[in-house]
Order: structure tokens, then C-alpha cells, then sequence
């Protein structure tokens, strides 16, 4: 696994590459979606004072229920965690990408001003509007991620739940001002949090008048009312109804200290993932909304393996560090990529090899620094796959798209087979040396798409695409 070669794709970021051993080149891309503008708000007008009214009504409703929790308006002003966790069992290092501020200058259109004095945010095109909320954006794979539940919303902070709404698309990309998903939270202090754009169906079973712990599961992120990608839209008022921006800043016109219990900074790097591929990934879009991750992690010689370090703020004058170390832990390739432009967004750095006959047969890491993280991938070279072919002879997986049984017909002896879903997590796993394998119960998975791996007992393979309805 020695030999990276260059892999075009999307708009290229300016880097240089510092190479040592057999890195050829490195490319780093971009996922063509760093600016998060878009035409319309994520509320309009109306709907913002509609919720509004109905919040109101809700409150009037506790009190005279008696079930309103006591209010201290002189009680210091909520510090909130971050409202977004990733799901347990995710194989991400962090789920989030660009975070779109409350636009405090209030011309428009294309007159931005965030907390920082900065432009990371948007009032955009005709409509004309200044941004009211917080933004943060699912990275790298947001409907995958979303699909798949990785992304959890949770309180910022304890509270009462005031307004709930669910049961609207949560996949509207055409900018109509369609309802969201959310959640309403209020402070001891009378102060509101709004959780909008969740997915539908998600919410927490809790009712209006209950209570809730700052970290408590709210919904999962989705892309519910004004949304082109997966996110959570997080909205703060005080107790008079004030808009608040929870970041402190210079340009910060509302409020004069944070609202966050640790403030994350203006710029905030991370390596998002490392993954190895089969084959290159696509993003999916508003009106495809599928990615396609062809996530591997075992490859035989003479395989391609498609390496990619998903990044949070690349910028100017930052080094990343890449190792790849060979089942002995000795390191066999090294670079260094110096970044040469600021990056307001996300980036993926993509390296590209072949699994070599000379290559030992084992677990390799592929070791990655960026800014005192560090993360480390790995990879099996499984040797050569089979004598005479890479694939299964007169092998047929039926019924296809399969429900509950899932039958193999085969010349070969069937000794393994491992079903994974579409982010290359294993879900059923079989071996047998002793006979083929001809059956297997999937009543246990979902619908969705599944990739089926045969292995026989002369070690050859065959990967197939199965639907299950």
C-alpha cells in the first residue's frame, strides 16, 4: 500500500505537498457547498409570528393548568452546551460542518455582518433578510447521516418544553415556505430556545408542560421547513422577547456576553472522518438527497483504495501530517500538506493507491494530524484473492429486492458471507467451514440497501447490491 496518485474531482483548494517515500500527489477538494446562502429565510415573517402566538398561547395554557414552571426573570441567563451529539456507534469523528451565524447588520441584500464581524451568514438574493439563528450544518455525509440517525439534537439547557411541532417533510429543498419540525425550550429565566429544521417523526415523546435536562434527546437533525441540507436552526429570545445571539463578539449588537458555557472558537478545525473506499463517494442533493459512501475497509492486491481525511476549516499557513504505517508499525509513506488559503467550510483531501503483491499482508494504519488531532484509520491487505478469478462463478443471491429470507445458489462452497449497509457497517455476519451457505434469515433489517460479500473456501469473492423491501 505504498503509491498515491492523482484523483480529480469538484473545485480544488490551494495546498502544497511536502512528499517523502512514494506519495506521488495529494489533492484537496472541497464538497462544493460552502456557501450556505440561499433566497429565503428558514422562516418567514408570518410563520415566525405565528409561532410566536402559539408559544404565547401554550404558556397561558401551563399557567392556568398550573403546571407552568416557576419563572425568575432576575436568574442569570441560560450557558448552553452544544446542542447537537453524535449517536453512539458513529464512525465519525465529529458530525458538523459550517455553522451559519445571526446576520447583525440590518441592511440587506448581501450585507453581512456576524458576531465576529465576519460574513458567515446570509440575508441574501430578492427577499431580503437579516439570519435569526444559529445554523449548523451536518459533515461530511449530512442524508446518510441523517437517514441513519448519527446526528442527535439535545437541550442546551434544562427547561420546559412550550411548543412542539412534527409530522411535516423533512426533505423540502425547494425554498417553499413549507412548515419545520421543532421543539421549544424555556429557561428559568423566561428566555425561549427554538430547535427547528428536525427530522420528521424524530422528536422526543415528551409533551408540552414536561420538562427536560440540559443534554436531553430533543429530535434528530433533519432538513424540515426552508432547507437545502441536513441541520439544526437553533433560535434564542430573552425573557422580553428580545433576539439573542448566543456567541459573543465585537460585532455582536443584541447582547453583550456569551450564552455558551464554552463558546467554540470563530474557526474551529477538525478532521470530521477518516475513510477508505471501494470506489469514490458522491453527495447526494436536494433532489436526489442519497449519498453513495462505498465505505471498505479490507482490500486484496491489486485492489484501488480510495483514502479521504474529511475536514472542518482548513486555513492558511496550517500543516497536516499523513503516515502510513505497515503491519510491523513501521512507517513506510510520509507527507506534509501546508494549506495556502483560508477555508470557510468543508474539505476532504483525497488519497488514491493500489494494494501492491509486494505489500505485506495485514493491518496498515493510515495516521493523520491536523492541529494537535489526531486519527488513525485502518485498513487490511487480505493478499491475493484467488487463483484463477476475483469473483464467484455461477453465483445468484434471490429474492432480490429480499424480505425475509434470503437464499444463495452457488458451484462454489459458500463459507462466509457478511451483509453491510450502505456506511459499510456489518449487520449480519455468517461463517460456516464445515458446509455452503444457502440461507439466511434478513427479517431483522430495515428497508433500504445492503451489499452482500460471498467468500468461498479458496478464498475467492463476490460483492453484490441487494434492496430489502
Amino acid at each position: 500500500m505504498k503509491k498515491i496518485i492523482y484523483l480529480a474531482m469538484c473545485l480544488l483548494l490551494t495546498s502544497t505537498v511536502v512528499f517523502a517515500q512514494k506519495f506521488n500527489k495529494i489533492e484537496t477538494i472541497d464538497d462544493g457547498a460552502t456557501s450556505e446562502s440561499r433566497s429565503v429565510p428558514c422562516l418567514n415573517e408570518t410563520q415566525r409570528a405565528e409561532i410566536k402566538t402559539i408559544l404565547h398561547e401554550n404558556v397561558n395554557q401551563l399557567k392556568q393548568q398550573g403546571k407552568l414552571q416557576h419563572l425568575n426573570k432576575t436568574a442569570a441567563h441560560p450557558l448552553f452546551i452544544w446542542p447537537v451529539k453524535q449517536a453512539d456507534g458513529s464512525i465519525y469523528e465529529s458530525i458538523w460542518g459550517r455553522v451559519n451565524q445571526v446576520d447583525h447588520d440590518p441592511a440587506s441584500p448581501n450585507m453581512l455582518s456576524d458576531y465576529n464581524c465576519g460574513e458567515r451568514t446570509t440575508d441574501n438574493e430578492e427577499a431580503g433578510f437579516n439570519h435569526q439563528g444559529t445554523d449548523i450544518r451536518l459533515w461530511p455525509f449530512s442524508w446518510d447521516m441523517m437517514d441513519n440517525d448519527i446526528a442527535e439534537v439535545v437541550a442546551g439547557d434544562a427547561g420546559q418544553i412550550i411548543g412542539k411541532f412534527d409530522g411535516n417533510d423533512d426533505r423540502n429543498c425547494d425554498n417553499s415556505p413549507n412548515p419545520w419540525n421543532a421543539v421549544y425550550i424555556q429557561h428559568i429565566d423566561g428566555s425561549v430556545a427554538w430547535y427547528g429544521s428536525l427530522k420528521n417523526g424524530s422528536l422526543t415523546s415528551k409533551e408540552i408542560g414536561d420538562t427536560v435536562l440540559q443534554g436531553e434527546f430533543l429530535g434528530i437533525m433533519g432538513s424540515s421547513g426552508v432547507s437545502n441540507r441536513a441541520h439544526v436552526h437553533f433560535e434564542v429570545y430573552d425573557a422580553d422577547t428580545n433576539l439573542v445571539d448566543p456567541y459573543a463578539g465585537a460585532c455582536n449588537s443584541m447582547n453583550a456576553d456569551s450564552w455558551w458555557l464554552d463558546q467554540k472558537p470563530y474557526i474551529d478545525p477538525s478532521i470530521n472522518a477518516v475513510l477508505t473506499h471501494r470506489l469514490p463517494f458522491s453527495f447526494g442533493d436536494c433532489a436526489d438527497t442519497h449519498d453513495v459512501l462505498n465505505l471498505q475497509n479490507d482490500f486484496y492486491v491489486g485492489d484501488e483504495v480510495f483514502a479521504y481525511v474529511y475536514l472542518r476549516d482548513a486555513y492558511d499557513g496550517t500543516e497536516m501530517q499523513l503516515k502510513i504505517r505497515d503491519p510491523n508499525n513501521i512507517i513506510t509513506d510520509e507527507a506534509t500538506v501546508v494549506f495556502s488559503e483560508n477555508f470557510s467550510g468543508r474539505a476532504v483531501l483525497v488519497l488514491q493507491f493500489v494494494v501492491q503483491p509486494s505489500d505485506l499482508v495485514g493491518t496498515y494504519t493510515l495516521e493523520v494530524t491536523y492541529e494537535g488531532q489526531t486519527v488513525i484509520h485502518s485498513v487490511t491487505n487480505l493478499g491475493v484473492l484467488g487463483v484463477e478469478e476475483a469473483s464467484l462463478a455461477q453465483t445468484v443471491v434471490y429474492p432480490n429486492p429480499m424480505q425475509s429470507k434470503l437464499f444463495i445458489d452457488s458451484e462454489s462452497n459458500i463459507v462466509a458471507a457478511t451483509i453491510r449497509d450502505v456506511v459499510g457497517k456489518s449487520v449480519i455476519e455468517l461463517k460456516d467451514a464445515t458446509r455452503s451457505l444457502q440461507e439466511i434469515d434478513v427479517s431483522v433489517l430495515t428497508q433500504g440497501i445492503y451489499f452482500i460479500t460471498l467468500v468461498s473456501d479458496n478464498n475467492q469473492s463476490e460483492i453484490i447490491k441487494l434492496i430489502k423491501e
